[in-house]
């Protein structure tokens, strides 16, 4: 996990998110960057429905 401070700016954006896979994919970190600090809010899995995915992230479809 030591890459995340490092590379946090280059991962693909969802539903507002930064998106990271993980090394154990199916996996993937969902997180903010806000005034220099990273928020991790999810690892969540990526079979999983999206619109479970934006629910568990607290963002509707429309926010996409």
């Amino acid at each position: 996990m030591l890459q995340l401070p490092a590379y946090a700016g280059v991962h693909l954006q969802v539903d507002g998110f930064h998106r990271m896979l993980i090394k154990r994919f199916p996996f993937a970190l969902y997180f903010l960057i806000e005034e220099g600090l990273i928020d991790i809010y999810a690892v969540l899995d990526c079979r999983r429905d999206p619109s479970w995915i934006r629910e568990r992230l607290g963002r509707s479809e429309a926010m996409g």
